[in-house]
């Protein structure tokens, strides 16, 4: 059986241990970058010649790109060297555009483009208007062979140093759903003084990002460069955003990875009372929680690529839970872990140079870009209003048999994450996801299965309770969206308990995920529960273990130690899918 994560290991080996002040790309280095504000061009040449590029195209267009399962984990491997890096590098995701809408021609030219280390920026976003894509002032005028383009873009991640552009422009009427149209073209390619930069701005994180903007003033695009057919550029754009919201949730998993790798190398020399940081009990259980936590989201996220393959017609809905619910857990363990540090925290030349207080701020960006948490949990809502409308088994209604079997099937598919997943089919990307989630939907049948076969010891009696409770907290937050008599007034009425429960539905969704990976590609061969899944999920269903039940959470984290130990060390770090290989070798 191959394993799915062998181009995150060769990256990851390829890069070294990041707290080896001489390997490539270094916490020491990074660091040094992020004080002067610098942008990260040394790094984003290290990664170039390690190969990171072919991960981003089709292995049909020469690239390396099988599945976005394993491009998941290259940006957990970059990320967890330096987020910096990572961000500016993550560019490369809008070829995701080219690959979806562009005819073989514009494939072909933008593959050899990023092959050579040429990279595209996203031209979306507008000062006044944010994400409101239908409110575009950046217009493109039909002319003989083409458009003429005017209008600013700000802030966008490398739009000064990218070589190319991905541009959502107004070719027709103002807030039109058919109103725009996307482009893709090279800096090179516009006429001279036809397009401009602008300043870069000052940010919190990501300190040496060139967050920027850049202005068009008559510049001629070429019809051919045109992704799709004119006016369906907004349609385009939020298929789009099914897989890169979805994608973004591997930013979140290194900043974290490196962050418990930080403060584990804290607790286990510093010494306080007589002994390591690390032998007090809450700080302990704090590490393995975070851990836990961790591989649940890792596991979630791993789903929701692979879901993209097996049943893309979700991703609406998907995409909208990751990009939510990913970088939110991740910010809640970032600062868990920062309080662990004390004052070290606030030192930006201590412990491991101040990459922890590095890590927590370049994080916070992650839940901001690609829709923010607000845009993503009313797409959500809007999700489970479709859901609630058409039902499932897991709202508590009578199964439909065949629904339920396919659903089984497809979830089974995308959580046994060692088999690769069928190819990806752009052409069935939905721009509602029509009820169906299969991970949620298939709860009750993953229930009744570890319910028959399941060792019954503490570990696998605490996992069966978790998932009942789980089922039921999920039915009870689909009531919030089920249709009203009352209609849309009570429904505005009751937004901010509908959006309540989306963040809910999205944590939940995490810990199904999570519990459905962990049996689909380990749990099944041993028939035994796992500690980290049982304090994941009493994390994401809000139990309190350590509080509820002290004995039983020290005996869990004692459990847990060799797991967070011996992890450390990998150069892919905490990464499910070696974990999980790791421990069945």
């Amino acid at each position: 059986m191959t394993c799915r994560n062998a181009q995150a290991l060769a990256l990851g080996e390829k890069l070294g241990d990041p707290f080896d002040a001489s390997a490539p790309l270094s916490h020491e280095q990074s660091m040094r970058w992020d004080e002067a504000e610098h942008f990260p061009r040394e790094g984003l040449d290290i990664l170039q010649s390690a190969g990171a590029w072919r991960a981003f195209v089709p292995s049909a267009l020469g690239g390396d790109l099988g599945g976005y399962d394993e491009l998941l984990g290259v940006a957990r491997v970059i990320a967890s060297r330096d987020l910096t890096v990572a961000v500016t590098a993550s560019a490369m995701i809008w070829s995701t555009l080219i690959w979806i809408g562009g005819d073989q021609r514009l494939r072909e030219q933008h593959a050899a483009s990023i092959l050579a280390g040429r990279t595209p920026c996203l031209a979306y976003s507008e000062e006044s208007h944010g994400a409101d894509l239908l409110m575009n002032d950046t217009i493109a005028s039909p002319c003989a062979g083409g458009y003429l383009v005017s209008g600013k873009k700000w802030p966008i991640n490398r739009a000064t140093t990218g070589d190319s552009v991905v541009l959502l422009a107004r070719s027709g009427e103002r807030n039109d759903p058919r109103g725009s149209s996307l482009f893709w073209f090279e800096k090179s390619s516009l006429a001279a003084g036809s397009f401009r930069s602008l300043p870069r701005a000052a940010t919190l994180g990501v300190r040496g990002c060139d967050i920027s903007g850049i202005e068009f003033d008559g510049a001629f695009v070429p019809a051919s460069q045109r992704l799709g057919a004119e006016g369906a550029g907004l349609e385009l754009a939020l298929k789009g955003f099914h897989v890169t919201r979805t994608l973004c949730a591997g930013l979140s998993l290194g900043a974290i990875d490196a962050a418990l790798r930080t403060t584990l190398r804290l607790v286990q020399t510093r010494r306080l009372y007589g002994n390591a940081v690390l032998a007090l009990p809450q700080v302990r259980w704090t590490m393995v929680e975070s851990y836990a936590l961790l591989r649940a989201l890792d596991a979630a996220s791993l789903a929701a690529t692979r879901l993209l393959h097996v049943s893309p017609e979700q991703s609406a809905l998907i995409s909208a839970v990751v990009k939510h619910a990913i970088p939110a857990v991740a910010e809640q363990i970032a600062s868990r872990l920062a309080t662990i540090h004390g004052a070290r925290f606030f030192l930006r030349d201590h412990h491991d140079h101040g990459l922890m207080q590095k890590i927590y701020r370049d994080n916070l960006l992650i839940s901001i870009f690609d829709g923010s948490s607000p845009i993503n949990l009313h797409a959500l809502g809007s999700q489970l209003s479709v859901n609630a409308r058409f039902g499932s088994e897991a709202a508590g209604r009578r199964p439909d048999p065949a629904r339920a079997r396919a659903e089984r099937e497809r979830a089974a598919l995308a959580c046994s994450i060692d088999e690769p997943p069928p190819p990806f089919d752009p052409s069935r990307l939905e721009l509602v996801s029509r009820g169906a989630d299969d991970i949620i939907g298939s709860l009750g049948q993953l229930i009744q299965e570890l319910d028959e076969r399941l060792l019954r010891d503490a570990c696998g009696a605490r996992l069966l309770a978790q998932l009942g409770e789980l089922r039921a907290a999920v039915r009870e937050v689909l009531v919030r969206f089920e249709p009203s008599a009352e209609g849309p007034q009570r429904s505005s009425s009751m937004a901010p308990a509908r959006a309540a429960g989306a963040a809910r539905y999205a944590l939940l969704y995490v810990a199904a995920a999570a519990a459905q990976v962990w049996w689909r590609s380990h749990g099944a061969h041993t028939l035994r529960a796992e500690p980290w899944l049982v304090v994941a999920l009493a994390g994401l269903l809000g139990e309190g273990l350590a509080v509820t039940a002290p004995a039983e959470a020290e005996s869990f984290a004692q459990a847990l130690l060799p797991e967070l130990l011996e992890g450390s060390s990998r150069p892919d770090g905490y990464h499910y899918a070696h974990t999980k290989k790791a421990r069945t070798a």
